[in-house]
């Protein structure tokens, strides 16, 4: 009796592909392992029909990108998202995951105003030694990634999740978009 969001490979603006499939069943994997109130939250996942999916909570409150043009909120409450950004952050890379692809619109909001990151599709354990990352491939949204990140997506590290939630707090504290 509890609301939830189901995520599913459906084929929309990308080809599920062998990598897209592997990469969904390591997303899977890593959401059920990492848990922390700054984090949407997972509570199960399964295959339907052979596609697999992933049950998540349901967040309500929209996106911290959806908040940055009306710029309809006080200093105290922008300063507070991003302290809950930088929570989640410093608790996904103390686990030795780095998310790749930081961005207001991956930045959810509760329906009391809380902030949870989003979308661990990218993510990049840095204890695997197997990589989903193809050779040129760019991973993350242009605007908020780094240099490093651009020309080297394999080698995402830490300073590069920083440099994207910079991008982010700039825009949560300014409420202009980059």
């Amino acid at each position: 009796r509890v609301r939830v969001a189901i995520k599913l490979l459906h084929g929309g603006r990308f080809p599920i592909t062998d990598v897209a499939k592997e990469r969904f069943r390591v997303e899977i994997t890593n959401a059920i392992k990492l848990r922390h109130p700054r984090l949407v939250g997972t509570y199960d996942f399964g295959q339907t029909s052979g596609h697999d999916f992933l049950v998540m909570e349901y967040i309500t409150g929209g996106t911290i990108a959806s908040q940055i043009k009306p710029g309809r909120y006080d200093d105290e409450t922008a300063l507070r998202w991003c302290a809950q950004l930088l929570e989640g952050l410093a608790y996904l890379h103390a686990q030795g995951y780095i998310h790749r692809d930081l961005k207001p619109n991956n930045l959810l909001l509760t329906g009391s105003g809380d902030l949870k990151i989003a979308d661990l599709g990218i993510v990049r354990d840095l204890s695997a030694e197997a990589y989903l990352t193809l050779t040129g491939d760019q991973i993350g949204s242009v605007l908020y990634i780094s240099r490093h990140q651009r020309e080297r997506p394999a080698d995402a590290n830490v300073d590069d999740d920083a440099h994207s939630a910079a991008c982010c707090m700039y825009e949560i504290l300014s409420r202009r978009r980059i």
